[in-house]
């Protein structure tokens, strides 16, 4: 039996976790959709997250559709896989691939929305004076309110 896509987001929110991408060759039965959102980037009709059991797996991060909500930075999936993220986010709306650094002699950005991954670099698109990442969704942030998530914004080297 195939549930709604609101069935498919509150299974994943009870199971822990929904960075896991939908894989279209498993056994498990679609969602049912009804508009174009829903469709993946390939144009594929399903859904593009599944509810996981267990820790998420840090090497497949989420695909991104075009009306992506944010991620939950505490999934260990966002952890890595920036650069593919931006890479689909920049195919859905176009716009600039930024890669954020922290400044010298720092080597690690800090906390970001209060989530220290120790990153070294983060991966974004930038367009009209907004951000957008896996953490942002679809309506991304403002230059400036996207940069005070940052621990140490100071000492970061945005290229924006």
């Amino acid at each position: 039996m195939a549930t709604n896509f609101l069935g498919t987001v509150v299974g994943c929110l009870m199971s822990g976790g929904c960075s896991t991408p939908f894989d279209p060759d498993s056994n498990e039965e679609a969602a049912e959709f009804d508009d174009e959102s829903d469709f993946d980037m390939m144009g594929s009709k399903g859904p593009l997250l599944r509810p996981t059991r267990g820790t998420s797996d840090p090497s497949r991060p989420a695909r991104i559709g075009r009306r992506w909500a944010a991620k939950d930075i505490r999934d260990e999936a966002c952890r890595q896989g920036c650069e593919r993220v931006a890479a689909q986010i920049q195919k859905l709306i176009g716009g600039e691939i930024k890669t954020i650094v922290p400044r010298s002699p720092n080597v690690a950005l800090g906390a970001y929305r209060k989530k220290n991954w120790e990153w070294h670099l983060h991966v974004v698109v930038v367009k009209a004076g907004r951000v957008y990442d896996a953490f942002t969704g679809h309506r991304g942030l403002p230059i400036d309110e996207f940069k005070a998530l940052w621990q140490y914004s100071d000492a970061i080297d945005f290229g924006f």
